[in-house]
């Protein structure tokens, strides 16, 4: 690149296009759209308008995972406008892919299938499998809420193709929308399957981005299996990484809030910022399912004003294109306002239309077969005495002390008498002579973060750590940090 002044405008420009591909597979997207910006303008100067309108789809792609939705459509728009005018091409049918990716990020299903059928009937004719690939691959996460057999068809077809020919960008995308249909669909093993796959194939390959994509995933499955620790020490490695773009750091930060808010950890706040901050460039629906259902929790937890989570639910049900697609946020508007009609629950996952009609136990006893011990708790939360005591054990387990809090007050409004404080744990660290950060340094330190990571989470500085952790290992008599959680746990600190 250093030399590409001296060669002919041709090969500069494909010098420049190589230079992007290779920017944005690991992570590097502001240098992918310079050099891509650059290789445009040298096409046009050439007047290959082939090449030019490839430019355009790729500067969509890349506007896309800046989190730039706005940019995104007007280049994909402006790729498909300049590749019409020229007789058709393998780059007309991807900038149709393209498009149809768009749509299904979008979640309007419809226009996903109708360009996607468009670029794949033209990408046969002209026997380009890699645009096939791609457009089999919009088309199957697209129909997951229409025809869930199709999209399994289309999903597993995408990335056979994508593997027998080593187009590692595409089977990293396939091996990403086949986990998160998993996941949707509540089928987690089978996304357990496709995200430790497809991890293993992105550091193999040095596919950074959509590496920490599916870690960010993967933590939310995480989350969900109770297994708290684990998903936030994943979401805070992927977020850690300053290369990596806000639409990658998306779904790590999902699962950290989440986690956060049923902690009670104040500095929730700051990444409940950055999850809004998304949004503004486009509210795609995706993105604004899990800040509504964020929101809705706060609310039921008495930390967001009501009226706000309901106005980001009734948004996402209107954008929403199939009634299974609202679900989760259905039961959660149900939590705000008990009596509301649950509307058409057809096509929705068995645990919430169980729940929106009455039946905690049923929707309980699909979550406890899933092992999402959270869910369930919420579920039992909505039952009778029996069903709050065990939900508060769960909670408290867990360590979701505002969570157990708001359940213990629901339970003494509806009459409920002798309910479990819960674990005192104050009590047990003033007994071990810790102070407050120390007991967080502590709990840090049981979850296996490094004295620099510790800094980071709790915003001090690294020799103000060295300080706790100093303090914590001589209050618990130990010798090493492995000493201390053992000691902690022995004595019920942790």
């Amino acid at each position: 690149m250093r030399q590409a002044d001296t060669l002919p405008m041709d090969e500069r420009a494909g010098l420049y296009e190589q230079h992007a591909f290779e920017c944005h597979l690991i992570a590097r997207i502001d240098e992918a759209i310079k050099a891509q910006q650059q290789a445009r303008v040298l096409q046009q100067a050439l007047g290959n308008t082939l090449k030019e309108g490839d430019s355009l789809r790729w500067l969509s792609r890349f506007a896309y995972l800046l989190g730039d939705r706005q940019a995104a459509d007007l280049f994909g728009a402006q790729a498909v406008a300049l590749l019409e005018t020229v007789p058709a091409s393998a780059e007309l049918a991807m900038a149709y892919s393209n498009l149809s990716q768009l749509a299904m990020l979008a979640e309007r299903l419809d226009e996903t299938l109708s360009l996607g059928a468009r670029a794949i009937e033209l990408a046969e004719q002209l026997d380009r499998p890699d645009v096939v690939c791609h457009a089999l691959n919009n088309v199957g996460a697209a129909e997951q809420w229409l025809d869930l057999a199709s999209s399994r068809r289309h999903l597993g077809r995408s990335l056979e193709i994508a593997l027998a020919e080593n187009f590692q960008e595409h089977a990293a995308r396939a091996f990403t929308n086949c986990a998160c249909g998993g996941m949707n669909q509540l089928c987690y093993a089978e996304a357990q399957s496709f995200l430790d796959r497809g991890i293993d194939y992105c550091v193999e390959n040095d596919l950074a981005t959509w590496r920490d994509y599916m870690r960010g995933v993967r933590a939310q499955l995480l989350l969900r299996w109770g297994r708290w620790d684990e998903a936030a020490a994943e979401a805070l490695d992927v977020l850690g990484n300053d290369q990596a773009t806000a639409l990658v750091r998306y779904p790590a930060l999902v699962a950290l809030v989440k986690l956060r808010l049923r902690h009670g950890d104040p500095s929730v706040d700051p990444l409940l910022g950055e999850m809004m901050r998304f949004l503004e460039r486009g509210a795609e629906l995706q993105r604004l399912l899990p800040y509504a259902a964020v929101v809705a929790e706060q609310a039921w937890l008495g930390e967001a004003q009501k009226n706000e989570a309901l106005r980001l639910i009734d948004l996402a049900e209107t954008l929403s294109p199939t009634r299974a697609v609202f679900a989760e946020l259905a039961s959660w508007r149900q939590l705000l306002v008990p009596d509301i009609d649950p509307g058409d629950t057809a096509g929705m996952a068995a645990p919430y239309r169980m729940l929106l009609h009455g039946d905690w136990r049923g929707a309980a006893a699909i979550w406890a077969d899933l092992d999402a011990p959270y869910e369930r708790a919420l579920a039992l939360a909505q039952g009778d005495e029996a069903a709050q005591r065990l939900a508060l054990e769960i909670f408290e387990t867990l360590g979701a002390r505002p969570v157990a809090s708001h359940v213990r007050d629901i339970m003494r409004r509806n009459g409920v008498n002798h309910i479990a404080r819960g674990p005192r744990r104050t009590t047990r660290a003033n007994s071990a002579g810790l102070t407050q950060r120390q007991m967080e340094v502590l709990q840090l330190i049981e979850r296996g973060f490094s004295n620099k990571r510790i800094a980071e989470h709790l915003t001090i500085s690294p020799k103000t750590v060295d300080h706790h952790v100093s303090a914590v290992l001589g209050k618990l008599d130990a010798g090493s940090r492995g000493q201390a959680t053992a000691a902690a746990r022995d004595s019920g600190l942790i």
